[in-house]
């Protein structure tokens, strides 16, 4: 997260909140070992960084690389989801926009 907040900085973005789910139901260690909704394609930590940062996920916007992120961003109500085309094999299910790179998601909106 530090990296990916540095990169964020460098381009004048300041960074909110950062959300993570530490859960996973197969490969998680003791107390983490389990089903979680904050983990994609869950929408739970989009659903709480709205509640926290008082978002309206219907105007917003996220960009994905798995197709878990558009399952999230779909079940959270989000606005616009984007995925970076090259990083699934094939088409994901839901509502998304295919895009090249970042700067193709400025285009659009």
């Amino acid at each position: 997260m530090q990296w990916m907040g540095e990169q964020f900085t460098a381009q004048g973005v300041a960074m909110a909140a950062y959300y993570y789910c530490p859960h996973h139901p197969e490969h998680g260690v003791g107390e983490y070992k389990r089903e979680c909704v904050d983990r994609k394609p869950g929408p739970g930590m989009l659903l709480r960084a709205a509640r926290e940062l008082d978002l309206d996920l219907a105007a917003s916007v996220m960009v994905g690389d798995r197709c878990s992120d558009v399952s999230a961003g779909n079940a959270a109500g989000v606005g616009r989801v984007f995925l970076l085309s090259g990083t699934e094999a094939g088409e994901c299910g839901g509502a998304y926009i295919s895009v090249d790179s970042l700067d193709a998601v400025t285009r659009v909106l």
